[in-house]
């Protein structure tokens, strides 16, 4: 009886425990996009990151004159995308759409309202995956003591997929709204002929290496944003700016 009661306890115990690790394992973002090539407005983005025994959710909110674009990617504890959702509510009175996004196998397959069959991707064996701003996530596990040079398949929730390099560029202090960061200049080169643009995050040397600042689109098909954060919670190590 009292093994049964002892066994129960820890159990107890563990199971409070695990729920507080992941409880903490959740951050939260507020950053703010102005576009750098044109007259549209300034968006608000709120990024949160959840971790929890069965992987990683990342979810985004982008708010603009009164339309929204909300984002939510299922990943596994590795970052690898499992599936994915984006709906746009535009102005009052108009109807939201909504694109869906799973991987079965070697597949990506992408689905949005309005269409009878799914679009279809092959994902390339040796190349690392990422949809709409899971690349932020992927870029966490990069391997910072190199240089390496990364091939990432990229699908975009219209539709369009394209392959990115991700390069660590070098070290540098980064200011912004937050405050004052020690970051990595990550550069990732859409692999586009002739033109081959490029999209810099600034992302943090300490863990879990997230976005302080980026230059161009949020995703390889978007228009050309500054984006810069103004403030964070991470309940992992209680910090918060």
């Amino acid at each position: 009886m009292y093994d049964r009661v002892l066994r129960c306890i820890v159990s107890l115990v563990m199971l409070l425990s695990f729920q507080g690790a992941a409880h903490a394992q959740k951050e939260s973002y507020r950053y703010e996009s102005r576009p750098v090539h044109s007259g549209l407005d300034a968006e608000a983005v709120d990024m949160e990151v959840q971790r929890d025994g069965g992987g990683i959710l990342y979810a985004t909110r982008v708010t603009a004159l009164g339309s929204t674009e909300e984002v939510s990617i299922r990943m596994t504890p590795a970052g690898r995308v499992l599936s994915g959702v984006r709906t746009r509510s535009r102005a009052a009175g108009q109807s939201a759409d909504q694109s869906r996004l799973r991987v079965e196998g070697g597949k990506a397959f992408l689905l949005w309202d309005g269409m009878k069959e799914a679009l279809s991707y092959n994902l390339p064996e040796g190349e690392a995956f990422a949809v709409d701003g899971s690349l932020l996530i992927l870029i966490r596990s990069y391997p910072f003591e190199t240089d390496e040079a990364l091939p990432v398949f990229m699908v975009d929730f219209s539709g369009p997929s394209i392959t990115v390099t991700l390069r660590k560029a070098a070290g540098e202090k980064i200011v912004v709204p937050a405050g004052e960061f020690d970051c990595w200049r990550m550069e990732v080169a859409v692999n586009i002929p002739v033109i081959r643009p490029k999209i810099i995050y600034w992302v943090t040397k300490m863990e879990p290496h997230f976005l302080v600042k980026s230059i161009g689109r949020r995703g390889p098909f978007t228009a050309s944003y500054e984006t810069n954060l103004l403030r964070f919670t991470n309940e992992g190590d209680g910090s918060a700016r």
